[in-house]
Parts: structure tokens; sequence; C-alpha cells
């Protein structure tokens, strides 16, 4: 539900043509239309997303050790 709320938010906050108006990852619906688009689509992600180019961005008060403890299972040795 919050998804929903969400991207009507996103329509009326920021209308056809604004540059926050598109969908970052692009909609499903144009995505998938042919084959062709769908193996550009799984070169493209074989290609960059990858663990290593990930970037988690946190701000604020929190306490370092207690939030890695808390939301990561990955182990805190990779921190």
């Amino acid at each position: 539900m919050d998804v929903l709320v969400n991207r009507l938010m996103d329509k009326l906050y920021y209308p056809q043509g604004h540059p926050y108006s598109f969908e970052p990852g692009g909609l499903a619906s144009e995505i998938l239309k042919d084959n062709t688009k769908l193996d550009e689509l799984r070169q493209y992600h074989s290609k960059y997303f990858h663990l290593n180019n990930m970037l988690i961005t946190i701000t604020g008060m929190v306490n370092e050790e207690e939030l890695i403890n808390k939301n990561f299972t990955i182990g805190k040795s990779l921190f």
C-alpha cells in the first residue's frame, strides 16, 4: 500500500516531464515489451549490478556498532 501511495504522491509532486518524474529503474511494462530489451536488460544487470558496487548511506545520530549488529547479517568484519 505504501508503494502505491508514494507513486501517487510522486505523480502529484513531479508532473510528467519533470526530472524526478521518471522511474530510475524503468517501468517493467516498458522494459519487457520484447525479448531484445530483455536480453539487453540481462546483459546490463550482469555487468553493473554487483555487491562490490553497492553503497549504503546512513545519516543522523546513530550508533554504528548497534546499527550494524541489528541490520546487517553478513558480518561486522566487512565494515
